[in-house]
C-alpha cells in the first residue's frame, strides 16, 4: 500500500496510493452515513383556541405531552386572539408545524414574574416559586389539569380549549383610586 521513499533528512518517508486514499475516504463516508441521524417523523398540523369563561386568553403557553413514551411533546403559544399554532421541531431547519400523531395530555399556563434584584452587570437572581404570578387557574398548569387531546392523521386537527375560572380563589381585578372628575361650571 505504502512504502518507504528515502528522505533527504535520512529518515523514510511513507508515499501513499490513490488506492489507500479513496480506500480511507469510503471507510469515512460509511461510518458517517451510518451513525447520520436518522429522518425526523413528519408531524400532522395542529391549532386552536384558549379561551377563560368564552375571553380569548393572549400570551398563555400550551404544551401537549405524549402519554406514550414513542412520541414527542408539542407547544405554542397563544396570540392577542387565544389562537395557537403547534410546533414539535424547534431547529430552523424543520420548519413543519405540527405535532405527531398520538393521544396528548395538555398543560397550558400563562405566568407574570419579574426578575428580582437586578444589577448593572445584567445577572439575575433565581425567581422564588413564591413570587411567580399565575394569570391562570394553577389546576392548568399540571398534569392534573384534565385537558387531553387526540392527533390524528386524517382530520382537521383544530382544538378549543375552554377554561374555567377557579370559583374557589376568583382572580381579583386590582382595585384603582376613584376619582372624581369636576367640570367647570358655565355660570358666570
Amino acid at each position: 500500500m505504502s512504502e518507504p521513499v528515502p528522505n533527504p533528512n535520512g529518515r523514510p518517508r511513507l508515499q501513499f496510493s490513490f488506492r489507500a486514499l479513496l480506500a480511507c475516504v469510503t471507510v469515512l463516508a460509511v461510518v458517517f452515513w451510518i451513525s447520520a441521524p436518522k429522518r425526523l417523523p413528519r408531524t400532522i398540523p395542529a391549532t386552536g383556541t384558549i379561551t377563560m369563561d368564552g375571553v380569548p386568553v393572549s400570551e398563555a403557553h400550551i404544551t401537549f405531552f405524549p402519554r406514550h413514551w414513542e412520541g414527542m411533546q408539542a407547544s405554542g403559544q397563544t396570540d392577542d386572539k387565544g389562537n395557537f399554532t403547534l410546533r414539535t421541531y424547534f431547529n430552523p431547519r424543520f420548519t413543519s408545524d405540527g405535532a405527531l400523531a398520538g393521544d396528548y395530555d395538555v398543560v397550558v399556563s400563562k405566568r407574570d414574574w419579574q426578575p428580582i434584584n437586578r444589577r448593572h452587570d445584567l445577572t439575575f437572581e433565581v425567581v422564588p416559586a413564591s413570587e411567580i404570578k399565575h394569570l391562570l387557574p394553577e389546576k392548568y398548569s399540571g398534569f392534573e389539569s384534565g385537558l387531553t387531546a387526540t392527533i390524528k392523521k386524517s382530520a382537521d386537527n383544530k382544538f378549543l380549549f375552554d377554561l374555567k375560572a377557579d370559583r374557589a380563589h376568583p382572580r381579583r381585578s386590582p382595585k384603582l383610586p376613584s376619582t372624581k372628575l369636576q367640570v367647570p361650571s358655565t355660570k358666570s
